[in-house]
């Protein structure tokens, strides 16, 4: 008779510490990007350097301006 092959325990150890810390990162990754997603994309740091949005805020700064100078 065969005598089946069975993996040593030690490789089992490794294989499912590896499995956990994998998750753990996988975890980690997704809850960050949808930090930055949500939180850091919506921001008027992040906006401001976006081209659209930089035009539009130096066009309504632009007004801002002509209408203090009217003020004055």
């Amino acid at each position: 008779m065969k005598k089946s092959f069975k993996l040593p325990l030690i490789w089992k150890i490794i294989t499912y510490s590896c499995w956990i810390n994998l998750k753990l990162r996988w975890y980690t990754f997704w809850k960050n990007w949808h930090h930055v997603k949500f939180y850091y994309y919506n921001s008027s740091r992040h906006l401001l350097k976006t081209r659209k949005y930089h035009r539009r805020f130096r066009k309504a700064w632009h007004q801002v301006e002509l209408w203090n100078q009217e003020k004055i």
